[in-house]
């Protein structure tokens, strides 16, 4: 688990995180989502949002998430992240549906979005 990335909220609390082959768990070891072109999908195929710059992304543009190597701009300031936790291992991925066409790329923004990480996913 060590070349995955944590994902962290407003409050820089890890929540997620990306692995290698392109999909997101949470800290439990849950599926959540996964990664193709930079656009988010849940695995019933529901474009969730974008992935740029290693920051989350919704719908409208506005941020979800980042991490520690997160460059991507507009975007707010990011608070000091916490220690994540040792993660759960994680399940094991299941097979994605068709993805719906995405969404059109909206203008980035630079505040948080009303979602959380989490949320985002559900």
């Amino acid at each position: 688990m060590s070349n995955n990335i944590w994902f962290y909220d407003r409050y820089g609390t890890p929540q997620v995180i990306f692995s290698t082959e392109g999909t997101f768990c949470d800290k439990h070891g849950y599926n959540l989502g996964y990664e193709k072109d930079n656009i988010i999908y849940s695995y019933k195929g529901k474009h969730l949002g974008w992935l740029e710059g290693y920051v989350i992304r919704d719908l409208y543009g506005f941020v979800v998430g980042f991490s520690e190597l997160s460059n991507d701009y507009p975007s707010p300031i990011f608070p000091i992240p916490q220690i994540p936790p040792i993660p759960a291992i994680p399940q094991i991925p299941p097979i994605p549906a068709i993805p719906q066409i995405p969404h059109r790329k909206p203008t980035k923004q630079f505040s948080w979005s009303s979602f959380g990480l989490i949320q985002l996913f559900k």
